[in-house]
């Protein structure tokens, strides 16, 4: 129901009550319009529903078939806009969360939603980042192996110490370690 199908009639002196005329597309069959006369209870609710939200009444919704609800779960993006009652400490404690991950407030709400209700770790953008020089350091890894091996076969001279092999090995193993300790932090932080 919306607030300007609204029409407030007085009873009698001091019984103020909400009538709505529901237009006939809204209506059930939508063959004439719906008028809902509000009881006591009714205009009570209605009363405490007041201010709330400048369009509708109810602001809750729900599908109202089987089928409605198979055709949300199949579509692409539905999207809702949540309110969240929090006190100062959670309020000061989100925004530290999402500063420290670089993110918005709104953006961090989701990645951490995501991450919860999926059971997944989902990377921030700072991982995703630490990921990409990774990833970008075993290229430059992988392109002085290929140049080693080319040099070898072809049997050149080539200056190929046991200083050189330990320090690629040792980049190999730094390498190993960062993503092991991200994939750990990912798995802590869904526990």
């Amino acid at each position: 129901m919306r607030w300007d199908w609204e029409l407030k009639i007085t009873l009698r002196q001091n019984l103020p009550v909400s009538v709505f005329v529901v237009p006939r597309v809204n209506g059930k069959g939508r063959k004439y319009k719906r008028i809902v006369v509000c009881n006591s209870v009714a205009q009570s609710i209605v009363d405490c529903q007041r201010g709330l939200h400048e369009e509708r009444v109810f602001t809750y919704w729900r599908p109202r078939k089987e089928c409605d609800k198979a055709d949300l779960l199949h579509s692409p993006m539905h999207w809702i806009k949540p309110s969240l009652k929090l006190n100062s400490v959670e309020t000061a404690f989100l925004r530290e969360a999402a500063d420290q991950a670089d993110m918005s407030i709104s953006a961090f709400i989701r990645f951490a939603l995501q991450s919860h209700l999926t059971k997944t770790a989902s990377l921030n953008n700072e991982e995703v980042t630490a990921l990409y020089q990774s990833n970008f350091q075993l290229l430059r890894i992988g392109r002085n192996l290929n140049q080693i091996a080319r040099a070898c076969n072809a049997q050149e001279p080539i200056d190929l110490t046991s200083q050189k092999i330990t320090e690629v090995m040792d980049m190999i193993d730094d390498h190993i370690r960062k993503v092991r300790d991200l994939i750990v932090f990912s798995q802590e932080r869904l526990q």
